[in-house]
């Protein structure tokens, strides 16, 4: 069953117990709202809430055991995903690209095993934040990895293991402006990356050595794949 343009009245006493998928994209709703409309979905599949105004995803959404996909692309407002969505186990697919106020994701986020789909992984300094987190993940199609300035050895760029991930397709790479990062540092951390030679698509943002790509050999092995 699937239900779209629901209403979000929090006195509302939802009855679709069975519901498998919600597509509650364009919601604008608070948090109380919000945790009311998700509480009683346990055998839900299926949260699509893009594009919706929530600053952060309500803990009851960690309760959804059953979650295949969760899908919060362009909530421009959401700075917070749940501490504990790594409870969902099953998780396969987590969409969250375009979220411009998202600092940081949950830590730990290897353990979400069944993972296909990470759109944008925002690499932090923090315990269980760093790219390793990426490192037995089986990513494909799309993937983001922001925040690049902040790996400070080239070393934990390898930790990322991009070259065994034979579905990724596109990739985006990006680097925020920091003045204490060399230029030395961007170019091994790009190169360490050495994502698998069956991309389609690489993007580079941000990188601070840019004048220096010809003798970058990440550069130079995806050149010589076409």
């Amino acid at each position: 069953m699937l239900l779209t343009n629901c209403s979000t009245d929090p006195n509302k006493n939802w009855k679709f117990h069975s519901l498998r998928a919600l597509d509650a994209k364009l919601l604008i709703t608070p948090l109380s709202s919000l945790s009311s409309l998700v509480s009683n979905l346990k055998h839900l599949r299926y949260l699509n809430l893009s594009h919706c105004t929530v600053e952060v995803l309500p803990d009851s959404i960690c309760l959804l055991h059953h979650l295949l996909i969760l899908d919060v692309r362009y909530c421009h407002y959401l700075y917070k995903l749940p501490k504990h969505i790594i409870r969902l186990k099953g998780l396969r697919h987590l969409y969250i690209q375009g979220c411009s106020r998202l600092s940081h994701l949950p830590p730990n986020i290897r353990q979400l095993t069944c993972l296909k789909t990470l759109s944008n992984f925002i690499v932090d300094r923090r315990r269980g934040c760093q790219l390793d987190e990426l490192n037995h993940l089986n990513l494909g199609g799309y993937l983001h990895i922001s925040n690049l300035d902040k790996v400070r050895r080239p070393k934990e760029a390898r930790f990322a293991n991009l070259s065994g991930k034979r579905n990724l397709k596109r990739l985006h790479l990006s680097w925020n402006t920091n003045e204490n990062e060399s230029e030395d540092n961007a170019k091994d951390v790009l190169e360490a990356l050495a994502p698998s030679t069956g991309l389609t698509e690489l993007n580079i943002q941000g990188y601070k050595g840019s004048e220096r790509f010809k003798s970058c050999q990440l550069i130079s092995s995806l050149a010589s794949m076409r």
